[in-house]
């Protein structure tokens, strides 16, 4: 995602944040799988617990499931509850039993660029 100068007409050249989303996924990270199959529409998920999961375990509170990116308020009942779908430019989608669930950190970084073309140029 990035964030530019406001008033900036050539934004598009000179972005000045940049937010980095990774998903963390190890030996001793916290697993966790879809336990059904789930729909593009729904907004709560399903899930079973694998190594290193905790039911308290609520942050991050942004996780990956294939290739959506999905943003949920907690998790309770061995589901993931509250869900925003699609996020940070992905499409929510159907997603078969078992798929992984990575969970995900994001910050912000912010590059310090000229105000402007010109200084590039030389």
């Amino acid at each position: 995602v990035w964030t530019f100068r406001e008033g900036d007409s050539r934004a598009a050249r000179f972005p000045s944040k940049l937010q980095i989303t990774y998903a963390i996924q190890g030996e001793h990270t916290a697993q966790a799988f879809l336990s059904t199959k789930i729909t593009a529409e729904q907004n709560t998920i399903p899930l079973y617990e694998g190594k290193n999961f905790a039911e308290n375990f609520t942050k991050p509170n942004i996780a990956r499931i294939q290739d959506e990116w999905i943003l949920y308020e907690k998790v309770q009942s061995q589901q993931l509850i509250q869900v925003q779908r699609g996020i940070l430019g992905t499409k929510p989608q159907a997603h078969p039993i078992d798929s992984p669930i990575l969970w995900a950190s994001w910050f912000t970084y912010t590059i310090e660029l000229p105000s402007g073309y010109e200084p590039w140029r030389k």
